[in-house]
């Protein structure tokens, strides 16, 4: 009759449906055999179909099989069959076709979401756009699609696991699981951390997080001038500058492996490896309150003694303790925008009583 037949391990095929970019092919025995086979204008295999020993219906893509585990009104969701291990997922069509999910970074580039992997744009030409999976060079996972955004080529051989994120308002967001100082699990999204709160039974296998409270950066100055990030009670100092991002490191040293990479944009976490092999160091904070004494002075308050200005330079200026030089040698220098460059911070008595008003420091007889 000439219709075309696809030959596959021995066993032919027919042409069942076209469509715009894929062609759907059923085994010549239809009766009695399901096989089915998905391939594009070139004839390559995307998708194979068949059904198991108990007669449900299973997807095979390169070699690895996905059962149906829900249908809804215009897609189907699939998991791999080994479920307990494995995370794969797939969604198709009513027409047994892959669903590529377009979504951006939270930098504005386009993503592709497919079985649960993401995949970046890596080459543009005239008609096709050539997707690589996130993870790098060493995965081989591989997307072609056309300008549309529809299917022609698929290859999701990946050699990790699946990554984890969630999408909202279509932007997709990370989402990395690290360990906090007391041993604890901890969800890092855009910067923040999270603890579990609580979990949603057996069946429905949700986890609800709320935020730590204490997770979001806080940026400090050291007493030699330089800026250090403090996350989770672990501090870094800024080891390379790029043009759009800044690589952090620990402040231990090449010994601990944990480091971050920070974007110049929002200054939020984009990746990293928060793990260390170490206990949080022992520091503190000091902030400095500026306030002005009832005769027009201007006063530094830290840690509740007040300080005066003894010196000023061209760039910094250096302030004392109000009770004297004579008597305590606590003292700081801070630059011309008020940050702390160094300090002696030892005091050699008790804090004064005073009380602030209005920015106007009091001091009680």
């Amino acid at each position: 009759m000439g219709k075309d037949l696809l030959i596959v391990n021995d066993y032919t095929f027919y042409c069942q449906r076209r469509f715009s970019n894929t062609n759907n092919w059923t085994c010549t025995r239809n009766s009695t055999c399901k096989a089915r086979l998905t391939t594009d204008k070139f004839k390559t295999i995307l998708l194979k179909w068949a059904r198991s020993y108990v007669g449900k219906d299973l997807l095979i893509i390169n070699d690895y099989t996905f059962y149906c585990q829900r249908r809804l009104t215009r897609t189907i969701h699939w998991n791999c069959t080994r479920n307990a291990t494995c995370k794969a997922r797939l969604i198709t069509d009513k027409e047994k076709s892959i669903i590529l999910k377009f979504v951006k970074n939270r930098r504005g580039q386009k993503l592709i979401i497919a079985a649960g992997y993401t995949f970046y744009c890596l080459r543009q030409q005239v008609n096709t756009d050539y997707w690589w999976c996130t993870s790098g060079t060493s995965c081989k996972a591989r997307i072609i699609t056309t300008k549309t955004g529809e299917l022609v080529r698929l290859s999701l051989n990946h050699n990790h696991k699946t990554p984890n994120f969630f999408v909202r308002d279509g932007v997709l967001h990370q989402v990395q699981f690290i360990r906090n100082s007391a041993g604890k699990m901890l969800a890092l999204v855009n910067g923040y951390t999270y603890y579990c709160h609580m979990r949603n039974g057996s069946k429905s296998k949700k986890v609800f997080w709320r935020c730590t409270r204490g997770g979001k950066l806080t940026w400090v100055q050291h007493r030699n001038g330089k800026v250090a990030v403090i996350v989770n009670g672990f501090t870094y100092y800024c080891n390379k500058q790029g043009h759009k991002t800044d690589i952090w490191r620990c402040t231990n040293g090449s010994n601990c492996r944990a480091r971050f990479t920070m974007s110049k944009t929002d200054w939020r976490i984009i990746r990293g490896r928060l793990e260390h092999d170490h206990k949080p160091p022992n520091y503190v904070v000091q902030d400095v309150r500026w306030v002005v004494k009832s005769n027009g002075k201007k006063t530094a308050l830290i840690g509740g003694y007040s300080f005066y200005k003894h010196k000023m330079c061209a760039r910094t200026e250096t302030w004392r303790c109000s009770v004297g030089s004579k008597v305590c040698k606590a003292r700081f220098t801070a630059n011309k925008k008020g940050i702390v460059v160094r300090s002696y911070l030892e005091h050699t008595h008790v804090p004064r009583s005073f009380v602030t008003h209005d920015g106007v420091m009091h001091v009680k007889l």
